[in-house]
């Protein structure tokens, strides 16, 4: 093969199993090494002349002291110890420092990491060499402290010095994983440090009768049975703060489980399943992060309050790639593919595919609108893999190797069936992320239906299934007093591009801040402004955040939820989503110019939506306005003073930044940010303008000099020639 005998046989079986053997045999062999170079013990023989001997463990032979076959046992037992408990020692140094970087620094494991996991799988990556450290505790207590004046008080010292050294070395590191080994490698070092102080004690009589040394005390024995005590104690205190600590953690995740299931779109009530599974999760997510991060997330946190089950999502359940197949699909009934333009192309989605195959595991297609996906393209590249992904990702390609054989024959036999079954289907599964809250509810039940389908079982909706019915549900219900409350938060964004990741936000922030957290909709069949529950919710938030994107400053409604925000004197957190191409430079300029940046369709929602806002303005009761919105004037004016407030307010205003594609830490850590800004920052100053605004007639020839009106200080703003 391209790999040959290295790769095939020496890295997957050889140097695997070598290192086991070696490393369960190290103790053994170690003291069976240094036994040559204990005293001798001295036996009486018929002339009463004492003769002294080196025996073996099991006194089954013993060696004339001195001779010279104890000096040739002792050379070869010297070359042995250089041998096994130094050379092997060594020969992990080495292996552990071949592999450094790919254990320091990437998530993809090599053949090479692969076949010596059994030295640092167990350990965190920044503690790899751990266990090196471990086989040389065990060199000085098993060999070389042997030879530190055998028996005496000397010798217990120095074993006390060196358990009590690596005790406090591992309790400064915590170097496993998994609690569990942390909690079990400190009780067993507190318990062999007790050992070692017990021995010093026995050295030095302080337990023993007076008379007898050869007896314990009275004392000597309650010391020794508290100590016993004590060690068991100990391996009990462990075994209780394991349990108690995996409780705690379960049922922090039952609690994060069903705050998610209550806030997940918060804005959103759909029907619910109970879904029968066989296994730990309903349903495995396999997507490509850079396309369909955002999607997953929202996608995952409806499917599983939808579901009452858990969802398989790797951002959230999984820390280890290499976990990722034993942990993720062979634990999951279904596999749902996001269907976007690169998902094919990436190898752990593939491999995905490939291993659910294997397990019979029913594997899902979904269209992802807008996404760009294209089964035709997916084919041609699957069948030119070697080509396409040898150019564009030849580490990729090397890694699927790794895993199938080098054909890939399986794995294109896996995605030949998967396209042909999703073409072959007359009921293609579509979602589409920037929609409307009723279809995205009903895509995600077809998805669950399709579920059903492929698994034989059988789905029996719950609760409401329309929108109206839904909002009833919602007000008579006593969850509803929280959910009918005043949004703490809306978040405004461009809803062809950024809706997915709005959802995404509010679900996580509703869940932090037990508030309702309302976001922008489409609205698509409401033609009516006032109708829209978005522009309600602007109106009634205690603060606005807005995601910057692309196409953010070219979305009517966005640009009006900002600016509702600024004379309302609302509190405003702007988001930049990173890799989502907005740009700062050109931000002040597009505000500055929007009868000339925007169409006439985006021209006419935003008047509507600011004369609906004058409406409410003048209704009794109403809440005060920071800045009265201009009225009595033409709409030119109307639109010249959106911009003069935009221009002087979003672009000042430092930006949180979030990377969807990053996974749930920075997702929690942008969600904190904007908390953090709504409690302590103070609310937008925006710029202070005279309720008359230029008339009509002076037309956009003059919105110029009103842009500069607008900006000048407020010692300036009474000057008529400046405001003329």
């Amino acid at each position: 093969s391209e790999y040959g005998l290295i790769d095939a046989v020496v890295l997957r079986y050889v140097l695997p199993l070598t290192m086991l053997i070696l490393f369960i045999a190290f103790p053994s062999i170690t003291a069976l090494a240094f036994r040559a170079y204990e005293p001798c013990e001295a036996f009486s023989d018929e002339a009463a002349s004492d003769v002294k001997y080196l025996l073996s463990a099991a006194k089954h032979y013993a060696i004339l002291c001195p001779s010279d076959k104890l000096s040739e046992t002792q050379a070869l037992a010297a070359i042995a110890i250089v041998i096994y408990p130094v050379g092997v020692i060594m020969l992990c140094v080495f292996l552990l420092y071949k592999c450094r970087k790919t254990l320091l620094y990437s998530d993809v494991p090599t053949n090479f990491s692969r076949s010596i996991g059994f030295l640092h799988n167990p350990l965190s990556p920044h503690y790899f060499y751990f266990d090196v450290l471990e086989m040389i505790k065990k060199l000085l207590l098993v060999g070389f402290a042997s030879l530190f004046n055998p028996g005496s008080l000397s010798q217990c010292v120095l074993a006390v010095i060196t358990s009590l050294l690596f005790l406090v070395l591992h309790m400064q590191a915590y170097p496993y994983k998994n609690k569990l080994d942390n909690v079990l490698a400190t009780a067993t070092h507190v318990i062999l440090t007790m050992f070692f102080i017990w021995c010093t004690l026995l050295q030095t009589d302080a337990l023993s009768e007076a008379e007898d040394s050869g007896r314990l005390s009275e004392d000597g024995s309650i010391v020794s049975i508290v100590m016993l005590l004590s060690a068991i104690g100990v391996l009990l205190l462990a075994v209780v703060l394991f349990f108690t600590e995996v409780i705690t953690r379960k049922a922090a995740e039952i609690y994060e489980a069903q705050l998610r299931s209550k806030w997940a779109g918060c804005t959103i009530e759909p029907p619910s399943v109970s879904w029968q599974g066989v296994k730990s999760y309903a349903c495995f997510l396999s997507h490509y992060k850079i396309e369909a991060a955002s999607d997953a997330r929202f996608m995952h946190d409806m499917l599983a309050k939808m579901l009452k089950y858990p969802v398989f999502l790797d951002s959230t359940n999984l820390t280890d790639l290499r976990q990722l197949i034993t942990n993720g699909v062979n634990d999951s009934d279904v596999i749902l593919v996001l269907g976007t333009k690169g998902v094919f192309t990436r190898p752990w989605c593939l491999l995905e595919m490939v291993f659910a195959t294997r397990l019979s595991t029913p594997i899902v297609l979904i269209d992802v609108k807008n996404c760009f996906f294209d089964a035709q393209e997916v084919k041609h590249y699957i069948e030119n893999i070697e080509d396409t992904m040898g150019n564009e990702n030849p580490d990729g390609l090397s890694l699927l190797r790794e895993y199938l054989t080098d054909d890939l024959a399986e794995l294109k036999n896996t995605i030949r069936s998967i396209i042909s079954h999703f073409e072959a289907d007359a009921s293609r599964l579509t979602y589409n992320p920037n929609a409307g809250d009723a279809e995205v509810i009903a895509s995600l039940k077809d998805i669950i239906e399709k579920m059903g389908t492929v698994t034989n079982t059988p789905i029996k909706w719950k609760g409401v299934t329309d929108a109206a019915a839904a909002q009833e549900k919602r007000r008579m219900s006593k969850e509803a007093k929280k959910l009918a409350q005043k949004p703490a938060l809306h978040i405004a964004c461009h809803c062809g591009n950024a809706l997915n990741d709005a959802r995404v936000l509010q679900t996580e922030i509703a869940m932090k801040m037990q508030r309702m957290i309302s976001s922008s909709s489409p609205d698509a069949a409401v033609a009516d402004p006032k109708e829209q529950k978005s522009v309600k919710d602007i109106r009634e938030a205690e603060a606005v955040a807005v995601l910057l994107s692309k196409d953010v400053l070219m979305c009517a409604d966005a640009l009006v939820d900002v600016y509702i925000a600024a004379i309302r004197g609302k509190k405003l957190v702007p988001v930049c989503l990173i890799g989502r191409g907005y740009n700062y430079a050109s931000a002040v300029e597009h505000l500055n110019n929007l009868d000339t940046r925007l169409d006439k369709e985006a021209l006419d929602q935003i008047d509507k939506r600011l004369l609906l806002e004058v409406e409410a303005e003048q209704q009794p009761g109403a809440a005060a306005m920071e800045y009265e919105i201009p009225h009595g004037d033409s709409r030119v004016a109307r639109l010249a003073h959106l911009s003069a407030m935009l221009a002087t307010t979003l672009p000042a205003i430092i930006a949180v930044n979030w990377e969807p594609e990053a996974g749930k830490n920075q997702l929690e850590a942008a969600a904190e940010n904007i908390m953090g800004r709504i409690k302590k920052d103070p609310a937008v100053v925006g710029i202070k303008v005279p309720k008359k605004m230029p008339s009509q007639k002076r037309g956009l020839a003059d919105k110029s000099s009103y842009r500069r009106a607008r900006v000048a200080p407020p010692d300036e703003e009474s000057n008529p020639d400046l405001n003329a």
